[in-house]
C-alpha cells in the first residue's frame, strides 16, 4: 500500500497582473523563513515537521519530529518552540 506525502514550503499572494507576468528565473517570495520547519502531510493530513534540502541532487525534506495534537495549529504559529513549566 502507498501512501500520498506532501510538503507546502509556503505561501504567497500575488495579483493576476504579476501572475501573468512571470516569466523563467522569477522569483516569488513566501512567508516562511529559510530556516523554519515546514509542514509535511501523509495522505493529506498535517503529521510531521521537517526542513527542506536536497539529497544527491534531488529534492527533499529531512523529518525533525512527528506532530502532536498540540501541534495542529495555524502554520504561522505552530513551528514556534513551546515552554513546559
Amino acid at each position: 500500500q502507498f501512501l500520498n506525502v506532501a510538503s507546502e514550503l509556503g505561501k504567497a499572494t500575488i495579483t493576476v497582473r504579476d501572475l501573468l507576468q512571470l516569466k523563467h528565473g522569477d522569483v516569488i517570495k513566501l512567508d516562511t523563513k529559510v530556516n523554519q520547519e515546514i509542514q509535511v502531510f501523509i495522505d493529506s493530513k498535517r503529521k510531521l515537521a521537517g526542513r527542506p534540502g536536497t539529497v544527491d541532487g534531488k529534492k527533499a525534506i529531512r523529518v525533525t519530529r512527528m506532530l502532536v495534537e498540540d501541534d495542529m495549529v495555524e502554520p504561522d504559529t505552530w513551528h514556534k518552540p513551546k515552554t513546559t513549566l
